[in-house]
C-alpha cells in the first residue's frame, strides 16, 4: 500500500511540474467565426486558431459561393505565468497564433466553411473543423425608397456616364435611424466611381458612408403630398467595360432604426431598382493609329524648358490633359515613339512621369527629350485621339508647336566626354621592346641588370655629362608638371567643375538635397538648372553620382527615395573627384 501511494506521489508530481510542456507538444488548430448569424452585407471575423505554436504559413481560405473575405492578419502570442503549490514552482508558456480575415455574405443563406490546413514552421500541418454560418436578408423598409439615375442608358465601351442614388425615407423616422450605408454589388464589366458631392442648390452636405468609404453627399427635405421624406443623395460615374447589355443593378441601403419599448432595434434593407445599359462597341472604320482608348472630348496642353539649347541638352517635356473626370484611360502620356513628327529628337528611356496636380479634371506628365539637329525651330504639336459619343466619330487634338533654338556644339566638353564613360577611344596598345645600346637602353635580361652596379664618375667631362642626362630627366618631368597643373587651373572645363561644386554644396546647405543635387548637374553639365532631371545624373557615368539621381526622382516622385544631405554631400564631393581624375587620365594620354 505504502509503495502505491509513493508512485502515485510520484505521478502527481511530474503532472504537476510537465502539463506546460505536454500541452504545448500538442499544437493543434481551431476555425472559429464570430458572430455565426449575421445580416447580408455585414462583416464577421473568421479566425484560425492555433495552441502550441507562434509560426505557421499563411493558409489557403476556401470559401463557398456567395462568401467574400479580405485577410486582416495574423498575430502570435505567448504568455507565461509561474504557480507555486506545495514549496514547489512551475512555469507555464502558453504560446498562440491567431490568423484572422474579414468575411461578408452576398446573398442571404446557410454557408459551410471549409476545413482550414496551417502548417507551422517546423513543417507539421494542422487541420481545422468545419464551421457553418447563416446570413440573413434584413427586413424590407416599405416607407424607404431608393432610386439609381443615369444621364443616358445607351453607351459606348469606355464611356463614363454620370450617376445618382437618392436615398428618400420619412422624415418623422429620421430620429431613430442610428446607422445606414450606401452598399452594392455590380457586374465586372461596370466601373463605378462614387465622388464628392457639390451642394449647387441640391441641399446641404452631409456626410455619409459608402461602399466602404466616408464621402459627402446632399441631404435636404422634399415632399410627396402632404408626407414630409428626407432625401440623401450621392453622385459618381459608371463607365461600361464590355459591348452587350448589362444590368447595373445590386444597389442598396442598410439602415438600422432603434428600438422602442414593445419593438428591438431592428436591420432593414431599401434595394433600387435595376438600370439597364446598352453598350456598343467603337466603330473599327475611321480609328486613327494613335488612338489610345480615350472616349468624350479631350484638349491636349504642352510646354517646354528651356527653349534655347544645344544639340543634347536635356529638355524638359510637360504635357496636361483635361476631360470630365474620372479621365478613364488617361494613365500615361502620348507614345512619342510612334510619332514620326518626334524623330529629330532623343527621347528618355525612362519614359513619361506623372507629376501631382490638384486640378480636377486634368492629369500632367513629364518626360526628358533631346535634339538630335541644330536646324530644329520648334517641338512639334503632340497629337490626341478620342471618340467622340454625341458624334459618334473620332477626333484628333493638338498642342501648339513649341518656338525653340537649337545651337551647334562648338567643340567636345565634359557633356560629351561623360556620356559613354570607361569606353576605349581605339588607341592601338604599345609594348617595350629591347633597343640599341645608350644610357636609355631596356636590358631584357633580369641576371643582367641585378648584376649592373651604376657608376658616375665624379670628375671629368663624361662624368658630368652622365649626371646631367640623369637629373635633367625628372627636371624636366617636374616642369612639365607644374606648367600642366598652371594650365589644369585656367582650364575652362575644371573651372566649370570647381564652380559646380561649390554651387551644389551652397544649395545642398540652404536649398535642401534636391536643390543641391540640381545646382550641381547643371553646374557639370552648363545647363539650366530647371531642366535637371534624373537622367542628366546618370550621365556623369560615376557610381558616386548614384545619390545626386535618387534626390532628384524624390523631387519628381512622390514615391522616390527620399536623399538625406550629408548623402548628397558626400557624392558632390565623390563625383568631383571622379570626373577630375577622369579628366587627369584624358590629358596623361
Amino acid at each position: 500500500m505504502i509503495r502505491v501511494a509513493s508512485i502515485l506521489g510520484v505521478l502527481l508530481a511530474l503532472a504537476w511540474a510537465a502539463p506546460g510542456a505536454w500541452a504545448q507538444a500538442q499544437p493543434r488548430a481551431t476555425l472559429q467565426v464570430d458572430p455565426a448569424r449575421f445580416y447580408v452585407g455585414d462583416e464577421i471575423t473568421l479566425q484560425v486558431r492555433v495552441d502550441g505554436a507562434t509560426e505557421a504559413e499563411l493558409p489557403t481560405l476556401a470559401l463557398p459561393e456567395g462568401l467574400r473575405s479580405e485577410f486582416r492578419g495574423s498575430s502570435p502570442r505567448r504568455t507565461r505565468s509561474i504557480v507555486t503549490f506545495n514549496n514547489r514552482q512551475r512555469v507555464d508558456e502558453v504560446r498562440q497564433l491567431l490568423i484572422q480575415w474579414g468575411v461578408t455574405a452576398e446573398r442571404a443563406g446557410a454557408f459551410e466553411i471549409p476545413p482550414v490546413t496551417v502548417t507551422l514552421a517546423s513543417g507539421e500541418r494542422l487541420t481545422t473543423q468545419a464551421v457553418t454560418v447563416e446570413a440573413v436578408e434584413p427586413a424590407p423598409w416599405p416607407q424607404a425608397s431608393l432610386e439609381l439615375a443615369m444621364d443616358r442608358t445607351e453607351v459606348f465601351v469606355g464611356q463614363t456616364v454620370p450617376l445618382r442614388l437618392s436615398w428618400r425615407f420619412p422624415t418623422a423616422a429620421s430620429s431613430r435611424v442610428t446607422d445606414f450605408e450606401f452598399v452594392g454589388t455590380l457586374d465586372d464589366s461596370l466601373e463605378v466611381r462614387i465622388v464628392e458631392a457639390q451642394t449647387a442648390g441640391r441641399g446641404r452636405l452631409y456626410v455619409v458612408r459608402a461602399f466602404g468609404s466616408r464621402i459627402p453627399a446632399t441631404v435636404r427635405e422634399v415632399f410627396e403630398g402632404s408626407a414630409s421624406y428626407t432625401e440623401i443623395t450621392i453622385y459618381g460615374t459608371v463607365t461600361a467595360r464590355r459591348a452587350g447589355t448589362i444590368d447595373a443593378d445590386g444597389f442598396a441601403v442598410t439602415t438600422v432604426l432603434s428600438g422602442t419599448r414593445s419593438r428591438p432595434a431592428q436591420k432593414y434593407i431599401v434595394r433600387a431598382e435595376p438600370v439597364e445599359l446598352l453598350v456598343r462597341d467603337l466603330p473599327a472604320i475611321g480609328r486613327p493609329e494613335i488612338f489610345e482608348g480615350l472616349v468624350g472630348p479631350h484638349i491636349i496642353q504642352a510646354e517646354a524648358t528651356p527653349s534655347v539649347v544645344r544639340v543634347g541638352d536635356p529638355i524638359e517635356l510637360t504635357v496636361g490633359i483635361y476631360g470630365n473626370e474620372p479621365l478613364a484611360g488617361v494613365s500615361d502620356g502620348p507614345d512619342l515613339a510612334s510619332r514620326e513628327a518626334f524623330g529629330a529628337f532623343r527621347l528618355s528611356p525612362d519614359g513619361w512621369r506623372e507629376v501631382s496636380t490638384s486640378e480636377p479634371g486634368g492629369r500632367l506628365f513629364r518626360t526628358t527629350v533631346r535634339a538630335e539637329r541644330e536646324d530644329l525651330e520648334a517641338v512639334p504639336p503632340i497629337e490626341l485621339a478620342y471618340f467622340d459619343p454625341d458624334e459618334e466619330s473620332y477626333r484628333v487634338v493638338r498642342s501648339q508647336p513649341i518656338p525653340l533654338r537649337v545651337e551647334k556644339v562648338r567643340r567636345v566638353t565634359l557633356d560629351d566626354a561623360v556620356v559613354t564613360p570607361g569606353v576605349s577611344d581605339g588607341a592601338p596598345e604599345t609594348s617595350l621592346r629591347a633597343t640599341g645600346p645608350s644610357i636609355w637602353a631596356i636590358e631584357t635580361d633580369a641576371a643582367r641588370l641585378l648584376a649592373t652596379k651604376p657608376r658616375v664618375e665624379p670628375d671629368g667631362l663624361s662624368g658630368r655629362l652622365v649626371l646631367a642626362g640623369v637629373v635633367a630627366p625628372p627636371l624636366l618631368a617636374l616642369t612639365a608638371i607644374i606648367v600642366r597643373i598652371g594650365r589644369g587651373r585656367r582650364d575652362p572645363v575644371r573651372v566649370r567643375l570647381r564652380a559646380a561644386r561649390h554651387a551644389g554644396l551652397s544649395r545642398n546647405s540652404s536649398g535642401g538635397p534636391e536643390a543641391g543635387a540640381r545646382a550641381y548637374v547643371a553646374g557639370v553639365l552648363g545647363v539650366d538648372p530647371r531642366s535637371v532631371a534624373a537622367i542628366d545624373a546618370a550621365r556623369l557615368g560615376l557610381e558616386d553620382a548614384r545619390p545626386l539621381a535618387r534626390a532628384l526622382e524624390s523631387g519628381e516622385s512622390s514615391s522616390g527615395e527620399p536623399v538625406g544631405r550629408s548623402e548628397v554631400a558626400s557624392a558632390i564631393r565623390a563625383t568631383h573627384w571622379g570626373l577630375m581624375r577622369s579628366m587627369l587620365r584624358e590629358d596623361r594620354r
